[in-house]
């Protein structure tokens, strides 16, 4: 069974590779054959759009989502490089979004209230309750999300 889903996955990543080239190929006017050779940036995009089943409903969208692809590739390339990071960067579905994209997920517009002076703030007291509480132990916690 697994190796049946694997071997479907990988025929899913060659197909969608092969899509992402024509449609590069298409893009420029020339014939698949006979464009300019495809940089390892092209097969990179080609290879995150296969594995988060990324559509673009235009070339000029392709185009540009691979743009920001490559900038926050850079930018992993360069946190991962540095010998003083502790941590580690990676891809993920939102490596190519735009940052319009990424704001309109957030949902923050910046206009919330002012908040009120100090002196109408109640003191919520911890007396009686528990200093160390574990949610796992608990129940209280979920699998890691997206």
């Amino acid at each position: 069974m697994q190796k049946n889903k694997k071997m479907i996955i990988g025929g899913v990543v060659v197909a969608s590779c092969f899509a992402a080239g024509a449609i590069y190929a298409v893009e420029s006017n020339e014939s698949q054959f006979n464009s300019e050779k495809m940089s390892q940036s092209d097969y990179a995009y080609m290879a995150h759009t296969a594995k988060y089943n990324i559509q673009h409903k235009t070339k000029t969208e392709y185009k540009m989502r691979q743009a920001r692809f490559e900038k926050v590739d850079g930018e992993i390339k360069a946190h991962n490089a540095d010998p003083e990071m502790t941590s580690e960067c990676g891809h993920n579905f939102l490596s190519d979004y735009t940052e319009s994209m990424l704001k309109n997920m957030k949902g923050y517009t910046g206009n919330a209230p002012a908040r009120q002076d100090a002196e109408d703030t109640t003191e919520v007291g911890t007396k009686g309750t528990s200093v160390a509480v574990n949610w796992f132990t608990e129940g209280k916690v979920t699998p890691v999300q997206n």
